[in-house]
């Protein structure tokens, strides 16, 4: 079978694009043929994420998504006729799409072609504008399927599509060695964007730089917002205590010089680097969101802080920074619940989806 997955630009270091390397390499194992259609790259840019040989690439050089809601149309046009064209090259069997914008434009691409299409939906329905939401209840029934990534996903976009389910991403590694949790260090992943919450840790660096002067916070990411961070850190004096650094590819080696992942993100739908932590045995504190409720087992592999409750986070901090022994204990905990997520599992799960269809 020959499937085609869409993505925005394969150049970019989110977890959308991570999560595509890891699926794309899934399907591959599964023997079926992979093509990604990537709309905003061109030939001459090289992939942030390391995509197998076997893994076919196509770069459409397409303007990205527009943020106005009044250039959407050109662009949904524009990206459907150059879709189309692809699919009559291709010829594939199936399309998996991975956002709400591809996602509206696939039943158009099945009328013309016999095709099973599936929408994956990675953000929380209810954050999402009222026109996107629109868009998503006329265009989502006509999906094959609906992906989402957690039970409350599901809840949340229940009615949209009668064939809605669950599927988690899977580990993009399985760290073959664990955190020594030795290091006096705090680890954050993630772009330097609105929505990672990372201006809240300001408050929570003013306690900790106090009380466990010897500590850090690093952060590795990178983002529209890292001028504004960086000027907020240094004015409220905490800037020799958060360190932001530029992203990398080997992040596993960051993991395993941490004691503690923080998440203070103000929405997530389902965090890669949550599992990428838990696969490194390394204990986790976040604010709670749809995502970091369906992945942390609270009090067994880290802490749920009830949202903007800052005194929560630096209580936890606290304890475990405080207790070693307890540190290693939700470590382990963390290393062990992590293997639920393995590309064997999730690739199962993918399996029997698409296995569904052919029994139809």
């Amino acid at each position: 079978m020959k499937i085609l997955i869409l993505l925005g630009d394969i150049t970019k270091r989110g977890g959308t694009e991570r999560t595509t390397c890891v699926l794309s390499s899934i399907l591959a194992t599964l023997n079926y043929e992979v093509f990604i259609i990537s709309f905003s790259s061109s030939n001459e840019d090289t992939p942030f994420y390391s995509f197998g040989d076997e893994i076919y690439i196509k770069h459409l050089n397409l303007p990205s998504i527009p943020i106005k809601i009044t250039k959407k149309p050109r662009w949904y046009l524009s990206a459907y006729k150059n879709l189309q064209k692809q699919v009559s090259l291709l010829s594939p069997q199936l399309i998996i799409s991975t956002g709400h914008n591809f996602n509206t434009i696939l039943p158009f691409v099945k009328s013309k072609q016999k095709i099973r299409i599936i929408g994956c939906e990675h953000w929380d329905f209810s954050n999402l504008p009222r026109s996107t939401r629109f868009l998503m209840k006329l265009s989502y029934k006509y999906l094959d399927a609906l992906v989402v990534l957690t039970d409350a996903a599901r809840e949340k976009v229940k009615g949209l599509n009668k064939n809605t389910v669950v599927i988690p991403n899977a580990l993009p590694f399985l760290s073959d060695r664990i955190s020594a949790l030795d290091s006096k260090r705090i680890l954050l992943v993630g772009r330097l964007s609105q929505e990672k919450g990372y201006e809240r840790l300001v408050p929570i660096a003013k306690h900790l730089k106090i009380k466990y002067p010897d500590w850090h916070i690093d952060i590795f990411g990178e983002g529209e917002l890292e001028t504004y961070l960086t000027g907020l850190f240094k004015e409220n004096e905490v800037d020799d205590y958060i360190t932001i650094n530029s992203p990398i590819k080997n992040i596993e080696n960051e993991y395993l010089k941490s004691s503690i992942y923080l998440m203070v993100s103000h929405n997530e739908a389902m965090p890669m680097v949550i599992l990428e932590a838990k696969s490194c045995g390394v204990p986790i504190i976040a604010y709670y969101c749809e995502g970091t409720g369906a992945l942390i087992k609270e009090e067994k592999d880290g802490f749920i802080i009830q949202n903007k409750n800052q005194n929560g986070i630096v209580e936890k901090l606290s304890l475990l920074i405080q207790n070693e022994k307890l540190r290693a204990e939700i470590g382990a905990n963390a290393r062990r619940n992590a293997l639920e997520y393995s590309t064997e599992n999730i690739g199962k799960k993918w399996k029997a989806v698409i296995d569904s269809f052919q029994s139809r």
